[in-house]
């Protein structure tokens, strides 16, 4: 499958960099967490095209053009808003309307910011939307968060660490590549828990993957452990990994 990814407006002085808020600008940062997300994917084995080498944004219209060749487009953005706006939107098409929420879901499970719409997605036509290029053939337009928002780049800068990985499994709907470093026993998943780790747990099971580790997960959880002769606590070790393939 190949797939791109797109950084909104430039990030060359003089030219349309996009929204300016807390510190940030939007054609930069939007940059960034493509070269990012993109490395990800990559290290997982997908073939990735990006809108231009990495640190560089190319123009609007190469983006759509390349988004005509891919099976998935995806580009970043950041909100601009009054002060107290605040949350995640993925506009789109309809059709990938099931995509765009489990995006906005990995940004969700990452920063803690709230979902906007219909569970993170809009529709490429409501409101001031209207005929949106990449949209209209068939990308997805990921707001991120707010940058006018002083809570919601907080939160991003916080949480960045996770963010890339948790939107290239989103984007990809498989399991990114882990790293070297990721080679000591994975920690134990419980109630409360939440990040990439617990959706992944999530698809397995067959719940719906939020990310947060609720009653629900234990519950099915327990179903596996009961179902295999394990000891039933709801905590997924190392043997109850080995049941879910994980």
């Amino acid at each position: 499958m190949s797939i791109l990814i797109s950084a909104g407006h430039t990030n060359k002085p003089g030219q349309d960099r996009g929204m300016q808020g807390n510190g940030y600008i939007e054609g930069v940062e939007a940059t960034r967490l493509r070269d990012d997300v993109a490395a990800v994917l990559r290290a997982a084995g997908h073939t990735v095209i990006e809108d231009g080498s990495d640190g560089v944004n190319d123009p609007l219209k190469r983006a759509i053009a390349l988004a005509r060749t891919a099976q998935t487009a995806v580009e970043f953005h950041f909100n601009a808003g009054p002060p107290k706006a605040t949350g995640i939107e993925v506009l789109s098409k309809p059709k990938h309307k099931a995509l765009a929420q489990r995006i906005a879901g990995a940004i969700h499970t990452a920063t803690g910011l709230v979902l906007r719409g219909e569970k993170g997605w809009k529709s490429d036509s409501s409101g001031q939307h209207h005929r949106l290029g990449f949209c209209q053939v068939g990308g997805l337009i990921v707001e991120v968060c707010f940058m006018s928002s002083e809570k919601d780049m907080a939160a991003y800068k916080a949480n960045y660490p996770n963010l890339a990985t948790s939107l290239a499994m989103a984007i990809s709907g498989n399991r990114p590549a882990l790293s070297d470093s990721s080679e000591a026993p994975a920690r134990d998943l419980k109630i409360g828990d939440r990040g990439a780790d617990v959706i992944i747990l999530q698809e397995k099971l067959g719940v719906t993957p939020d990310g947060d580790f609720g009653l629900k997960t234990k519950k099915a959880v327990i179903n596996i452990q009961v179902k295999n002769n394990l000891r039933a606590d709801g905590i997924v070790g190392n043997r109850t990994r080995a049941v879910l393939g994980l």
